[in-house]
């Protein structure tokens, strides 16, 4: 069963009342006090009224057989958003693929091009190959409702967060997830 799955059972959906955190069953990051702080007092900066999620991702150890790593793409944080008190700085994550995906099209279609819209909305993007996704999730409760009526959403990190971060750049999509 997928965590998207899990998300749509009855009993979860009734259980969740407001803004929730997923967790990883094998917690491999230290959830800082800094980024639930920030997430709180952002939350309801989102675009038009919508309040936004938070993800981690940390820097994966160089050489560690059969670790998946992802590849993310991330823009800075309009300035008129909230400042964190956290060593680590938050971007905005504009692009997430594991690294088997983007293996697969660079097989099959010897590029891996970004998308027109991509490229004009984004001009200072940075590509991080050598982090990892923590599978630790803030997010706002209106995700509950967008998981339990979308049923091609099978897991969280793949389908969810990479949605999520392609409609904010891909033209309609953000309209119709």
């Amino acid at each position: 069963m997928t965590t998207a799955d899990l998300l749509r059972l009855p009993e979860v959906q009734a259980y969740i009342q407001a803004n929730f955190i997923l967790l990883p069953c094998d917690l491999v990051c230290e959830l800082g006090e800094s980024q639930l702080e920030y997430w709180v007092l952002s939350e309801s900066q989102g675009p038009g009224g919508c309040p936004g999620g938070l993800c981690l991702y940390y820097e994966a150890e160089v050489g560690i057989k059969d670790e998946v790593l992802d590849i993310i793409a991330v823009v800075p944080l309009e300035r008129t958003e909230i400042p964190t008190t956290s060593e680590y700085q938050p971007s905005k994550l504009v692009m997430s693929m594991g690294m088997d995906t983007v293996k697969r099209k660079l097989e099959k279609n010897k590029t891996f091009p970004f998308r027109q819209p991509f490229t004009e909305q984004h001009e200072k993007f940075r590509i991080l190959t050598g982090y990892r996704d923590a599978h630790l999730y803030f997010f706002p409760y209106w995700v509950k409702d967008l998981v339990r009526r979308d049923e091609r959403l099978g897991s969280v990190k793949g389908d969810l967060i990479g949605s999520w971060a392609k409609s904010q750049w891909q033209r309609g999509l953000g309209e119709k997830i």
